[in-house]
């Protein structure tokens, strides 16, 4: 009953006392995500791979179409940020099809100018070579708003203002900026 008295006479059920907000030392640091050494490259080419490693593999990451997934190739001594496109089962072996997203990634931290208590990590990648896709941010979901401002502190700040959403995928969304 009392929340809907506030509601009705405040418009909200928020507590009148500012939020706290923890302090970015404060937090626990994150476990490391599982690292799979199981998966095999099937095919490779310049815009994705085919994989597949065995089904019921011990700690093995939660896979789903739509999830960001780092990749590292092999060769190669740096993790290619991904897309999950397609799953499959194929007798005691999971598939997956993933589409690389351009390189070099540059992983940062930023706040919304309309939220600076709450950092807003953020993958800066580059235009496709090709010229089908703009640059892009690549945020968690729930960040975009139409002319939203990201700031990206530093010696060299920078801003971006979020036009518009290319992708939304089951993690992430990957926001056109000017």
């Amino acid at each position: 009953v009392f929340e809907r008295e506030r509601l009705a006479t405040f418009g909200s059920v928020e507590s009148l006392a500012p939020p706290s907000v923890p302090v970015i030392a404060e937090l626990p640091p994150a476990p490391p995500p599982p690292f799979e050494h199981e998966w095999r490259v099937l095919s490779e080419s310049v815009t994705g791979l085919s994989m597949v490693r065995p089904l019921k593999l011990r700690n093995a990451a939660r896979l789903s179409v739509g999830k960001l997934l780092a990749v590292e190739v092999p060769g190669s001594t740096v993790f290619l940020l991904s897309v999950i496109r397609w799953l499959t089962v194929s007798g005691e072996n999971l598939r997956v099809g993933v589409e690389l997203l351009p390189s070099p990634v540059q992983a940062l931290i930023g706040r919304c100018q309309d939220d600076p208590a709450t950092p807003c990590p953020v993958f800066l990648l580059p235009a496709a070579p090709d010229g089908s896709k703009p640059a892009t941010l690549i945020t968690a979901p729930g960040v975009f708003r139409v002319d939203r401002i990201v700031e990206i502190p530093g010696p060299a700040p920078r801003s971006f203002k979020l036009l518009r959403p290319l992708e939304r995928g089951e993690d992430f969304e990957q926001l056109v900026f000017e």
